[in-house]
């Protein structure tokens, strides 16, 4: 058990050595942008990072190669509980033991960040190579374009089911 606790912790202490690479550098007059999408990566287990590095290492890939899929991973994880613990969801005041995003930072940076994170996650998978595999772009767009994943097939869906209208007062 001990030896599985040991690589678990070594896997996350590189995945957390790498999403400093892959997160935004934010210009100063975003204000407290960058503390806050740090802040909200700060803590948790890494164990998406760590199934998506195990997952390579399974099929035989240089689990180096899937880094980026692995922050990637992360940063949509983080940036999930960021906008889950907003005031309008959840209202959670605490996240891994810490002051939730929106409580230490105010609830429109927490918001931000949580986007910023979604498009950094994105950026990672576009930076990234997968050797062989096709370039991640393509893999986006692929996966896009299908099973109903489009804008306008959901939205479609929506119109059908409520009226924007009948929610305006």
């Amino acid at each position: 058990m001990a030896l599985i606790k040991e690589a678990l912790s070594e896997e996350a202490r590189l995945i957390d050595a790498a999403l400093l690479d892959y997160l935004p550098r934010v210009a100063e007059h975003a204000g407290e942008l960058g503390a806050a999408m740090r802040h909200s990566l700060g803590g948790g287990k890494r164990l998406r990072g760590v199934m998506v590095r195990r997952s390579a290492s399974t099929f035989g890939l240089d689990p180096d190669v899937v880094m980026p899929a692995a922050c990637a991973f992360e940063m949509l994880h983080a940036a999930t509980l960021v906008h889950d613990d907003l005031p309008a969801i959840d209202d959670s005041d605490l996240r891994r033991g810490r002051a939730s995003c929106h409580v230490a930072f105010g609830e429109p940076t927490a918001l931000l960040a949580g986007d910023a994170l979604i498009i950094a996650a994105f950026e990672a998978l576009a930076r990234g190579s997968c050797g062989s595999l096709p370039s991640s772009p393509r893999l986006l767009a692929r996966g896009a374009s299908s099973g109903g994943s489009r804008p306008t097939s959901w939205l479609s869906g929506l119109s059908r089911t409520k009226s924007w209208s009948s929610t305006s007062t």
